[in-house]
């Protein structure tokens, strides 16, 4: 299991956090900072420093992720994407603009979700309602289908 670990830049080199300072593992909340020195040495944690590099701004020519977005993403979206799908395990990574069409992998480009609501977009002609964070998969005879827009 890959536990992530997010943490102010200033409060783990200081020790503890200020006011305004996070320090937190995805989905589990906040943690003290030697909770976060004492995981360091384990191989399976992945930590994101928030003045460290910018991985939501890191794109590159592949379809795949790099360990470092892949990293971000995972922080970012610990569970699938579709409202009220609790999944958090075997999440499959969706570009909003297709690769096939040009889209970037880069974070902004990108969703997390679990294998049936990725099959149901992918094959079936569901779509994400725009926007970003948790959101609704419309079917293609719905409304709010973007495609009817």
């Amino acid at each position: 299991m890959k536990v992530i670990v997010r943490v102010d830049a200033t409060a783990l080199m200081r020790g503890h956090p200020v006011d305004g300072e996070v320090v937190e593992i995805a989905g589990g909340g906040p943690v003290p900072v030697s909770a976060v020195r004492e995981l360091l040495p384990e191989a399976l944690v992945a930590v994101v420093v928030t003045k460290g590099v910018d991985v939501a701004s890191v794109a590159h020519a592949g379809r795949r992720l790099t360990a470092q977005q892949l990293t971000a993403i995972e922080w970012r979206t610990p569970v699938c994407t579709v409202v009220g799908c609790p999944c958090t395990v075997s999440l499959e990574d969706d570009h909003r603009h297709p690769w096939s069409e040009g889209g970037a992998t880069r974070i902004g480009n990108l969703d997390r979700l679990c294998h049936h609501h990725h099959d149901l977009k992918t094959n079936h002609g569901f779509r994400l309602e725009p926007g970003t964070g948790r959101r609704r998969l419309l079917p293609p005879n719905h409304p709010d289908h973007p495609e009817h827009r």
